[in-house]
């Protein structure tokens, strides 16, 4: 049986990690033009978007993860400071944060696009459970 202590939810997140089957690789050579200030981890987390101002909810796979935002590849274009309504599976916990396309890519041969998405509201106690998840991470894959 697992305990959540609302305090800190955190702790659960500690507990399970040797349990979670998660496709996980770190990004370890920051790339010249990285603008990003927070470390972020390759993680095929569960998400489902909602571009703001539509009805229309899709559901995506993530390919990696940081504090301040996430990237994915999607079946279409989304324009560039499109405002995302976002619900974001990680470790059974859903994290409901609000972002933006920073840029979109088209991938090579074919019909889908790259996104990056910065965060630009998310609840402070999931920051801190998104923030730990990515430390808790970063710290195993170094042993």
């Amino acid at each position: 049986m697992i305990l959540v202590n609302p305090s800190n939810p955190c702790l659960v997140l500690t507990h399970l990690r040797l349990y979670a089957i998660i496709f996980l690789e770190m990004e370890t050579t920051p790339k010249k033009n990285d603008k990003r200030n927070s470390p972020r981890i390759k993680v095929s987390a569960a998400l489902r978007y909602q571009i703001r101002g539509t009805s229309d909810f899709n559901n995506v796979l993530s390919d990696n993860v940081s504090a301040t935002g996430l990237g994915f590849i999607n079946d279409g274009f989304i324009a560039p400071s499109s405002n995302l309504t976002m619900e974001i599976n990680i470790l059974s916990r859903i994290l409901t944060p609000i972002g933006r396309i920073a840029w979109s890519s088209p991938v090579p041969h074919s019909n889908k696009y790259r996104l990056g998405v910065e965060f630009l509201e998310i609840n402070p106690v999931e920051r801190r459970y998104l923030n730990d998840y990515i430390g808790i991470q970063i710290e195993t894959s170094q042993i």
